[in-house]
């Protein structure tokens, strides 16, 4: 199946999709085989807490996005299901089992800070704490979201892509257009992949 995420850091890929087995996939740089995460039921994780796998009989998850920190590997499927793995005990904790409607679509670790933020198809963008499994913000944007990006070096901002070609800027804490780039660019379309309008390739 497809390939919906790709991440590269420190020498290693990262890849999730539409996997029948539900599996997310390690590759170091140079080698021609990679370590495989299985994410179904008797697929070699260590539960810890909350099992993040109850229910998942059929063996169909689909990886949607991944994102990594600190030796863990962030994983949100079409379940609409955040994981986190650790990639050397290969225990797994569930931070979240409902993101709203609609799959997974990014996830994006922040760049100093445990936390994560995940958009999906129905249009919410959350923020969760990693270390203590909390949600600390989200807000509802009505319109499927396919990607989301935290600004470097700090995190102080966090842009969001909708599949309309729209995207926003919103401050990292509150989730709320900032004053002065939402007026220039968090509520403007991005007119470089917008190409129904005339005169746009």
């Amino acid at each position: 199946g497809p390939v919906f995420h790709l991440l590269m850091k420190d020498g290693t890929l990262v890849s999730g999709g539409k996997d029948a087995q539900g599996a997310v996939r390690t590759w170091a740089l140079g080698s021609a085989w990679p370590t495989r995460l299985d994410l179904t039921p008797g697929g070699g994780l260590q539960d810890v807490g909350v099992n993040p796998l109850a229910g998942r009989t059929t063996g169909k998850v689909c990886v949607r996005a991944v994102a990594v920190r600190s030796g863990e590997v962030i994983v949100g499927t079409s379940d609409n299901s955040i994981l986190a793995v650790n990639l050397e005990s290969r225990a797994a904790k569930l931070i979240t089992g409902s993101h709203r409607n609609g799959a997974v679509t990014c996830l994006a670790a922040h760049p100093t800070k445990p936390l994560v933020a995940s958009v999906c198809e129905g249009g919410r963008v959350r923020i969760m704490d990693l270390a203590n499994r909390l949600e600390t913000a989200h807000r509802d944007l009505q319109d499927p979201l396919l990607c989301c990006a935290w600004e470097l070096p700090d995190g102080e901002h966090l842009a969001v892509g909708f599949a309309s070609g729209e995207f926003r800027i919103l401050d990292a804490v509150s989730l709320l257009e900032r004053k002065g780039l939402a007026r220039d660019y968090g509520t403007a379309r991005c007119e470089a992949h917008n190409t129904s309008r005339k005169g746009i390739p």
